[in-house]
Order: C-alpha cells, then structure tokens, then sequence
C-alpha cells in the first residue's frame, strides 16, 4: 500500500477492498478536506505516518510524532533475532528506544520477559511509554532518560539481551536524504562522520553489562559490516554479521563469554 492510500484510509475509515467494492462511493465533503489538507502535508514531504500519527511494525500499530524515528520494516529483522536470543524469563536492554517499536514487540512476542528501554530524547520517551500504554505492556518496562555514551546508568544492572537500533548514517549523507527522512530527529540518524560513532563506543562499554552467555544486538547499515566486525575484533569480541532478506548487511551480533 502506498502513502496515498494509507491517507485516504486514514482519512476515511474505509479501506481499499472498501473503494474497490464500492466505486460509486463518494467521500463526505468534511473527509475529503482532511485528506486533501493531508495529502498537501504529504506533498510537501511530511511522511505519512506523522500526518497519521501512526506507523505499523511487526503487525502492530504503533503511535509516531516528530519526536522519534519512524519504525520501519528492515528493523523487524533485529527483533526477529532479538526474540531468538532472549531466554525464558530474560532480561534485556534497548538503548535508543525511540518509539518504542523494538522493547514492545519483544515484550508482546515473548510473554514472561522484561526490558529497560532508554532514550536522551523525553519526548521520545513519551512517545514510547504511551506505547507500552497501547499494547498493554508498562508493567514489565522501565523507562530511563540517559546518554548511551555515557553508561554509568547502566551500574548495577545485568542483562541477558542489550539490543539498539543507534544512529548509523554518516553526517554528510545525513544532508543528501529524502525530504520526508530529514523530517525525522537528526539525533536518530546521525552517527558520527563515518556512521560508526555509536558502535566504536557502545561494543567495548556495554559487553560487561552482559550476563555470561548474553547477547549484544545492533542493527547497522547495508554496508557497515565488515567494519562493525572490525570493530569487534579490537574489542577483542567476535561478531557475526546476519545479511537481511535483500541480502544486506542488517544485525550485528555479538556475545559475551
């Protein structure tokens, strides 16, 4: 379904099958200025899912605003590998948490689990924490505003799972991408001159924040794994890289002794 077509539903409460079935249907003059004023929004490279307020991930509608990253289709890998780490009743962390998407799905997904989700952002927080609200999960997250480069949060705690979805596009490409991306929070995009920033730091800092036998998981760009495996090797951790169904490089993954 293209972004037109989710405005139009959105807008109409009628769905595709809807308008197919029913061709001699005619949207109520009020609806039709809603989404005539949308589609300008759209037009003038506001993404669809903020003009909705919402974006699906995973099979779940999930609440989005200009304070956190869109949640998109490639990231349900690293969930999906999340998942397959996690024991029964684990333990995990994910840093970055934007909306939220990553810690409640795993929470939905496996039933007997818990997370500590941080962000800097607390509107990005808010975001997520009125999605634990949607989904019926609040009282197995806790929520935690803190720097991830900064990890003395992170004292006294141990998990069996430290997943994040961190910032991992260069700085000057940062500038080239689509209009609708740059709507989204730079600080959720930007990695550092190289998109690396966030891995050279957080692999050595967060491994000992590992239970033994733990998972560390990130998502990385196409093309960023053989220096994230680089990475790895001067942390003197091994890493293996999981190419995605296109056949990019999507999670590192990375576990503790």
């Amino acid at each position: 379904m293209d972004d037109i077509e989710i405005l139009k539903e959105h807008f109409t409460g009628k769905n595709r099958a809807f308008f197919l079935a029913h061709p001699e249907y005619r949207i109520p003059a009020a609806d039709q200025r809603r989404l005539d004023e949308a589609i300008k929004r759209y037009q003038a490279g506001e993404p669809a899912a903020y003009i909705t307020g919402s974006a699906s991930f995973f099979g779940r509608d999930f609440f989005v605003s200009p304070d956190c990253l869109i949640p998109r289709s490639d990231t349900e890998f690293l969930v999906q590998k999340l998942i397959a780490a996690l024991p029964r009743g684990g333990c995990f962390a994910d840093l970055c948490t934007g909306s939220g998407c990553i810690a409640i799905t795993a929470l939905k997904q496996v039933s007997d689990c818990s997370c500590l989700a941080v962000d800097l952002s607390s509107k990005a927080l808010a975001v997520a924490q009125k999605n634990a609200a949607i989904h019926d999960v609040s009282r197995r997250i806790v929520f935690m505003q803190a720097d991830v480069l900064r990890p003395d949060f992170m004292l006294g705690y141990s998990f069996d799972c430290i997943v994040s979805n961190p910032p991992y596009i260069p700085s000057a490409v940062v500038d080239t991408l689509d209009e609708s991306v740059k709507k989204e929070p730079r600080m959720a995009l930007d990695g550092g001159e190289d998109g690396l920033r966030f891995y050279r730091f957080m692999i050595p800092a967060y491994m000992k924040f590992l239970n033994p036998g733990g998972t560390l998981l990130f998502e990385i760009g196409y093309d960023q794994g053989e220096a994230v495996k680089e990475i790895c090797i001067e942390s003197g951790v091994a890493c293996t890289v999981c190419k995605d169904l296109s056949g990019n490089d999507r999670v590192a993954i990375i576990k503790a002794i």
